[in-house]
């Protein structure tokens, strides 16, 4: 989960999917 709240902030991917990641183990 760590690599998707590294990632999420810095990639271009809406919001919904950032939160999906995010929430993903």
């Amino acid at each position: 989960r760590i690599v998707w709240e590294y990632f999420g902030p810095l990639s271009p991917l809406p919001g919904f999917i950032y939160f999906f990641l995010y929430i993903s183990p």
